[in-house]
């Protein structure tokens, strides 16, 4: 149940009888299946009659220090307390007001919501003066979480003026004998008052904890904590408030498998929701220990006088950590992210000296390279190729800011012959790439074992459609805004018709060049089923209802 400040108009449900209603509740078997938006007070009322039927419940509210806002909690937190405590498994505070976020905790607190399994609280701003009056963060969030300690399984603490401490920190750890998800996340920027975290002798051996998001005022306690996650699997951390040494040992730690069950590890990105760093598919390869999934998405720390520093001026530690963990786990990576300005000429040169044992067992790679490199895209070019050799078994490949020519870019890509999903994003102008002027296309193209292809914001031209070569095994199709100016629409057609003879599913947005000419095209390929055009002005409504009427599904957007 979702509840929020105004009331949404047009919900049928809302809109009928409460009779109808009661008849429907009594007789349909609802078991976390209603999902109730924007609930008036009355509607709120009526459903704590119906036990059973809901188990998860949300406030959400705006950043309004009005007094109609507090009003509007005050209802809510009456609410909370009237319901009845088996009812309250799931809970979700997001709140601008630190003052209604601890208000919030002490109602469960007084409510004794033994069966509490789930509790997010989130306040979204810093709010040290509400009302008149300075709110300081109290700790009716941990009485909130004594009281549920003994079912609490995931806890997620988000706010601005959060300050953890070792005593908060632990006493969760040893109370919370079933919490298997942690997340935290604090913007405090006082120096001062940023402590040191420090597990007491009460936290167990082993905890059972699965999944840790941290972005806290200072790094967690790794060297104790992650031996007593036996556990664990998935790590977020971020880098922010984290010196070198700090995560140096973290890294180190990891490479060790002090935490043995870790699957999944992302630095640099603040952790928002209960379940972080999860790709969307882990492979089950569980034999071996190791990490499948590995992301960095952080920003260069400013390098000391005594570090070594590359050609753009980063410290050329941070690129070696990102290297250090490949290496460790070269024997069970299968799923490698790394967004940042780390994503470099220098890490993609450590990274090719690690001697391998044998070939990686990577499936899925996705970078976002540094804008665009201007000096060395032939040198990233012959790195990322020699790259792609060493995974032999890589299946999917999303590259953003891409810093080469099209016939760089196309040598990279036909350097493997596994690849089925590819996504490229955001190309460099040709002027702006470096690029040796001499080197050939590829003969074979892209890679024929395609059956995905994404293009988005990519200046595309007639050269680039005639050397994709024929991708007969290509499903589906997705272009995105790219820049046409240089391709004729022929080109555009020839391409549908003679490349691509098996698509099935094909996305236009902002297609430029696509008129009646590339829709006839369409209508003339018996396996496209599936067109989605968004924001495509050159198509006519003649030509959607001819493909319509060869029982293809056309979705106009826009």
């Amino acid at each position: 149940m979702n509840t929020q400040l105004i009331p949404a108009r047009g919900d049928w449900v809302m809109s009928l009888p409460y009779e109808l209603i009661t008849l429907i509740f009594a007789n349909v078997p609802f078991e976390d299946r209603v999902r109730c938006m924007r609930v008036t007070k009355s509607w709120r009322a009526f459903l704590l009659q119906w036990k059973g039927m809901w188990h998860t419940t949300e406030f959400v509210s705006a950043n309004d220090s009005s007094a109609k806002y507090f009003a509007w909690w005050d209802t809510c937190v009456d609410w909370l307390i009237r319901a009845e405590s088996s009812q309250v498994r799931d809970l979700h505070v997001v709140t601008g007001s630190m003052m209604v976020w601890t208000l919030m905790a002490h109602a469960l607190d007084a409510k004794q919501c033994a069966s509490l399994k789930k509790l997010s609280l989130r306040a979204v701003v810093s709010s040290r003066h509400e009302r008149g009056r300075v709110v300081t963060p109290s700790d009716g969030w941990l009485d909130a979480v004594r009281t549920c300690a003994g079912t609490l399984t995931q806890l997620q603490l988000m706010g601005n003026d959060l300050r953890l401490t070792s005593r908060q920190l632990s006493t969760v750890l040893s109370l919370c004998k079933q919490l298997a998800r942690f997340v935290y996340r604090s913007q405090q920027t006082d120096q001062a008052q940023i402590p040191h975290l420090i597990l007491s002798r009460d936290v167990p051996d082993q905890l059972l904890l699965t999944d840790i998001g941290w972005s806290g005022e200072c790094p967690l306690p790794y060297t104790t904590l992650l031996p007593k996650c036996r556990q664990l699997k998935r790590l977020t951390v971020a880098e922010e408030r984290h010196t070198r040494p700090q995560i140096e040992n973290l890294v180190s730690l990891l490479s060790q498998s002090r935490a043995p069950a870790l699957q999944s590890f992302r630095l640099g990105e603040a952790p928002y929701y209960f379940c972080p760093a999860t790709p969307e598919k882990l492979p089950a390869a569980l034999d071996k220990i190791g990490l499948r999934y590995l992301e960095f998405n952080c920003t260069p720390i400013e390098a000391d006088d005594d570090d070594d520093i590359n050609d753009e001026g980063e410290p050329i530690w941070q690129h070696r950590v990102i290297a250090h963990l490949i290496q460790a786990h070269q024997e069970t990576l299968t799923s490698m992210k790394i967004h940042s300005q780390l994503c470099s000429l220098t890490t993609w040169d450590l990274i090719l000296q690690i001697p391998f044992k044998a070939p990686l067992p990577l499936i899925s790679l996705d970078i976002q390279f540094q804008m665009y490199f201007p000096k060395n895209g032939s040198q990233i070019e012959e790195l990322m190729r020699r790259f792609f050799k060493q995974c032999p078994q890589l299946t999917s490949f999303n590259a953003q800011q891409i810093p080469w020519t099209h016939r760089q870019l196309f040598r990279v890509l036909s350097s493997s012959t596994s690849l089925t999903h590819v996504s490229l994003s955001l190309s460099a102008p040709d002027f702006n790439v470096d690029d040796d002027n001499n080197g050939d296309w590829p003969e074979s193209g892209l890679p024929s074992s395609l059956t995905y292809l994404q293009m988005r914001l990519l200046s595309i031209d007639d050269d680039f459609l005639e050397h994709t070569g024929v991708l007969d095994k290509l499903i589906e199709i997705d272009i995105d805004d790219c820049d046409y100016s240089s391709c004729s629409t022929e080109s555009l057609r020839d391409f549908f018709l003679r490349k691509t003879p098996h698509v099935s599913h094909i996305r236009f947005e902002r297609h430029g060049k696509l008129d009646d000419t590339i829709a006839a095209a369409l209508a003339n390929m018996p396996s496209v089923r599936d067109v989605t055009l968004k924001d495509c002005r050159g198509i006519t409504n003649a030509a959607v209802n001819h493909l319509r009427s060869l029982g293809k599904e056309v979705t106009v957007v826009g």
